[in-house]
């Protein structure tokens, strides 16, 4: 039988090699967790448990810190909702359901509705009165995912991944 704490810091380590390929650094969850930082704001707004996942992905990074460069570290501090929790954040950052990759989303969509609405109040101006920005009420929109009973997320090549977070 494995360890259980072994197990953990593998999955980290998958976690943070995917995170160093992304960002094509040394610091791949420290990236992402700096990259969630800069964007809190607006994810906190649009995405859905932003900070629920900020929050668990830096006390994920502070266990593996303890467990790897503390001598008194206590394993029984790791509980297997942990391991799940981090388990699960993988398969997010695989299928590009995860925080950041849920906010540029959000983001790409926004921008297209900009680049349509000039042209959709042009055609609406005759009918009705224009609505500026200024005057709409702020609405809080959250994406999630929520897949269906056959419904497999779409897989997108790293290559593809990388284009698109910083496009």
């Amino acid at each position: 039988m494995r360890d259980f704490n072994l197990d953990f810091l593998d999955l980290y380590k998958n976690v943070d090699s995917f995170l160093k390929d992304a960002y094509s650094s040394n610091n791949g969850v420290t990236n992402y967790i700096q990259e969630m930082e800069r964007q809190f704001e607006d994810g906190n707004k649009y995405v859905q448990n932003w900070r629920i996942d900020y929050d668990r992905l830096k006390h994920m990074r502070w266990l593996r810190n303890q467990f790897a460069h503390e001598l008194s570290f206590d394993a029984e501090i790791l509980e297997q909702e942990d391991y799940d929790w981090l388990d699960s954040f993988y398969k997010k950052l695989f299928s590009a359901t995860d925080p950041i990759a849920l906010l540029y989303t959000v983001k790409r969509k926004q921008k297209v509705k900009a680049v349509q609405k000039p042209h959709q109040m042009i055609n609406n101006a005759s009918t009705s009165q224009i609505t500026l920005p200024s005057q709409q009420q702020t609405q809080y929109n959250y994406y999630t995912y929520t897949p269906e009973k056959n419904d497999k997320p779409k897989r997108r090549s790293l290559w593809q991944r990388i284009i698109d977070f910083f496009s």
